[in-house]
């Protein structure tokens, strides 16, 4: 069984659907030195058929860089 994968961009050719924004919202609970939980928003936007990405958090408390990597690794392996 083949799989087939949605071409992220517009590609010019009409009819063809393309993925064109991707978001994902990861949540934690609040670390030590804050009350609130915390959330990541790891999105994208489409840019001359390409995809860039935009981060948006008000707080996301990390101890460990590998933890951070692991994330944007988890949102480009869904992209």
């Amino acid at each position: 069984m083949s799989e087939t994968k949605i071409p992220f961009g517009i590609d010019g050719k009409q009819g063809t659907p393309n993925l064109v924004q991707l978001s994902a919202t990861y949540h934690q609970e609040a670390d030590s030195n804050g009350e609130e939980d915390q959330t990541l928003v790891i999105s994208t936007q489409e840019s001359l058929g390409n995809p860039y990405f935009i981060i948006q958090t008000e707080r996301w408390a990390i101890d460990n860089v590998d933890e951070l990597i692991a994330i944007l690794n988890d949102f480009k392996n869904r992209l």
